[in-house]
């Protein structure tokens, strides 16, 4: 007598089992997550000078902490760094 074969439906799931159900999109829900984390992107147009000095500083970071940034990430860190630097000048000072 041959062994009976069960019939099995395909289902998505995670670790979690609970937190995708049956046949949900894991894309659709994941961007749908993901999308207030994200920020909007802003096409900047740089000149090669302003770039290679990214591109150093980017190098500095790689050689100080042995990670290796993003240049999208190394420009986020020097504009937030450049305006910390410009509030504070410009915030009024104490006598």
């Amino acid at each position: 007598m041959a062994p009976s074969l069960t019939v099995v439906v395909d289902r998505v799931y995670t670790n979690d089992m609970g937190q995708l159900q049956a046949g949900e999109s894991v894309t659709r829900r994941r961007r749908r997550d993901t999308k207030q984390d994200v920020p909007d992107p802003v096409p900047v147009r740089l000149p090669d000078a302003l770039k290679a000095r990214v591109e150093a500083h980017r190098q500095r970071l790689l050689q100080l902490t042995g990670i290796r940034p993003s240049r999208s990430e190394v420009i986020v860190m020097l504009i937030e760094r450049g305006l910390a630097a410009v509030e504070t000048e410009a915030a009024p000072k104490k006598r």
